[in-house]
């Protein structure tokens, strides 16, 4: 799906120059390999209506988030966003908006984006979709004990 070829060092290096203090967040996939890196250049904590950071993006798992909307805006590179229904192709200058419960992940090439949240970006209201599936699949699992469970209680008793 996508090539990691992000030079991570060079990248937070370039940010620690750009937004000296500010703190920075390496996301990995599944096999450890860093596909995102993230500068919290305006932070949650700080004013909770809203929060900036830089992206730098190979790729991001598909997500969604509850309650806020998410911009990006492409700074360099080029950026692909997959949603559940499209494939939207950004280039340097362009910008989206991706309101709350849009399934959506980003694919670039070591691709600077500037993302905007408001409210504010928080763990919690981020939800990868295999989170998602999850809790859906563990749901259904439950449910269909229950009924299973009920329709035992409910067989006629032999006397």
């Amino acid at each position: 799906m996508y090539n990691s070829c992000m030079d991570v060092k060079k990248v937070i290096s370039k940010l620690k120059q750009q937004y000296p203090g500010k703190t920075i967040i390496k996301n990995m996939d599944k096999d450890g390999v860093v596909t995102e890196v993230l500068c919290e250049i305006k932070p949650t904590q700080n004013h909770p209506k809203y929060s900036e950071a830089i992206a730098v993006i190979d790729a991001s798992m598909m997500h969604f988030h509850k309650k806020l909307h998410e911009t990006y805006t492409v700074l360099s590179g080029e950026l692909t966003i997959v949603t559940d229904v499209e494939h939207i192709k950004l280039k340097k200058g362009d910008k989206i908006t991706m309101k709350p419960g849009t399934v959506h992940a980003n694919i670039g090439n070591e691709t600077w984006t500037h993302v905007y949240s408001k409210p504010g970006w928080t763990l919690g209201d981020h939800i990868p979709l295999e989170d998602l599936m999850k809790q859906v699949v563990a749901e259904s699992q439950s449910d269909i004990k229950v009924k299973i469970i009920r329709a035992l209680q409910a067989r006629p008793k032999k006397m």
